[in-house]
């Protein structure tokens, strides 16, 4: 199994996603909360904990602006290739 995919670029000055390729095996870490946005509600009478949901990204609404928090790795899409070689070649 091949993952291919895009990711956030932490570069501020990037603007396009990087892209990423790994070959699926046990050691890999894939997390059920990569690529998760939280939108926190500023307003909200029970708010949300920042690492309520750990390995999400953290979105805020400040002074008119969105900030983002995101993980060192967040996808924004990704597909696993299955690859089944038969025969010896």
């Amino acid at each position: 199994m091949i993952r291919v995919g895009t990711c956030h670029d932490h570069d501020p000055n990037a603007s396009e996603p990087q892209l990423f390729k790994y070959l699926v095996t046990e050691e890999c870490n894939e997390t059920w909360g990569e690529g998760i946005s939280i939108y926190h509600n500023r307003v909200a009478k029970h708010p949300l904990p920042i690492d309520f949901f750990p390995n999400a990204a953290q979105h805020f609404f400040e002074d008119g602006l969105i900030r983002s928090v995101t993980p060192e790795i967040f996808p924004y899409s990704s597909f696993t290739a299955l690859i089944n070689v038969k025969g010896d070649k």
